[in-house]
């Protein structure tokens, strides 16, 4: 039976961090070590916690303050363990937690992770029901394949409770440990990092208590900014390195892999222009970044040429979108917008002009949704037909 490391990153919880170690040291189903990284609190948190009497707790006292990112790698980096859970110090775990997420890594070894539902709750411990203060069912989400979580997390954002995972410690030696630049979505930056490796598997149980209070990251002008900034580094890093193997399984392609006219950067550019919803004009700059460097090179014109767009196109496409501006008016395209906009997919985005117009607009964008949806399956079964052939050339997993 492999044994299990749990990492508890603390800062300034002293009300909560002995009861968040108490419902780890409950746990039906024991654990080797718990390393709590202190990280120089201002309040009696490290007076508490040097209070317990357990062999299996290692407290680890920074004298200055590294960060919550930094604490989880020093946790990380002196766990001896195969298996790694977190539990933050104001969080409580459920005590069949980790008896209920085991069996899903032994049974399996290509799943890498797994995570859990949470029940939300208070300042006092008091139970805030199912909508959390607002937080919902956020980590309530049906199990996929790990092509089928990147296009999740990617249009989606995260929808993993960081402080429910269990995930095996040689994942966080192959992807990397927590990037300390990021203090909003380090864990989702993670999780698109796990899910290039391994299948995750998330229970449907709430087996940890999520506490919502004043000390949480609430939103705020400084936090939503930030929040919008990581979300465009973590985004654009992941869309440029995907390979030509994982953009394929995850989103399918305009040609397939095998048609010599394929070409990875043109195929990521459309996807990315065709996005709509909240998401969109991250992803139209990103695909205007990645663009502009395909236009570089003669090679590059070729390849856009080849997929039916001229230069022209190009220009339009950098007019519609800006993550700095405030969207344009529903409706508010020319002629030749409305034309590369449908031309790239993206008719969703043209409203009342758009082809089978109807009167009520939420129709009619399920109705392209769908539609996209299906013809992107199409390619991406053709492809594999393609792929299976006798002769064929099979897509080159670098990219």
């Amino acid at each position: 039976m492999p044994e299990i490391s749990v990492i508890v990153p603390s800062y300034n919880h002293a009300p909560y961090v002995l009861d968040a170690v108490a419902s780890v040291l409950n746990q039906t189903h024991p654990v080797a070590e718990i390393i709590v990284v202190e990280d120089a609190s201002s309040d009696d948190s490290l007076t508490r916690l040097r209070g317990l009497d357990d062999p299996r707790i290692k407290i680890i006292a920074l004298d200055r303050n590294a960060g919550g990112s930094e604490s989880l790698n020093i946790g990380i980096r002196a766990a001896r363990c195969p298996l790694i859970a977190i539990c933050n110090s104001d969080d409580l775990w459920e005590p069949a937690k980790l008896e209920r997420q085991l069996p899903w890594l032994i049974s399996d070894p290509n799943i890498g992770a797994v995570f859990t539902n949470v029940s939300w709750i208070g300042k006092y411990s008091e139970e805030l029901g199912d909508k959390g203060g607002g937080h919902g069912d956020v980590f309530r989400v049906e199990n996929r394949s790990r092509h089928a979580w990147m296009r999740r997390l990617l249009e989606g954002g995260n929808c993993f409770c960081h402080p429910s995972v269990l995930i095996r410690k040689s994942l966080y030696d192959s992807a990397g440990l927590y990037d300390n630049r990021l203090r909003q979505l380090p864990d989702y930056k993670m999780w698109l990092a796990i899910v290039r490796r391994a299948e995750i598997h998330v229970l449907d149980e709430k087996l940890v208590r999520f506490r919502i209070h004043d000390n949480t990251s609430a939103p705020s002008p400084a936090a939503s900014t930030r929040d919008r900034n990581e979300f465009f580094d973590i985004f654009s890093e992941f869309m440029q390195s995907m390979s030509a193997s994982d953009f394929f399984l995850a989103f399918g392609s305009r040609l397939p892999p095998s048609d010599p006219r394929y070409d990875l950067a043109v195929e990521k550019a459309l996807y990315l222009w065709s996005m709509t919803g909240a998401i969109s004009p991250i992803a139209s700059w990103v695909a205007n970044d990645m663009c502009m460097r395909l236009l570089d090179t003669d090679a590059g014109r070729a390849a856009w040429a080849s997929y039916g767009f001229t230069m022209v196109d190009f220009h339009l496409l950098r007019g519609i979108e800006s993550p700095w501006l405030r969207g344009r008016t529903e409706g508010d395209f020319t002629a030749g917008e409305c034309s590369v906009l449908a031309r790239i997919g993206a008719i969703a985005r043209l409203g009342p002009q758009a082809p089978l117009v109807q009167s009520r607009r939420a129709p009619l964008q399920f109705q392209h949704k769908v539609k996209r949806e299906i013809l992107r399956l199409g390619r991406q079964l053709r492809g594999l037909y393609a792929m299976m052939r006798p002769g064929e050339a099979k897509p080159d997993p670098s990219g």
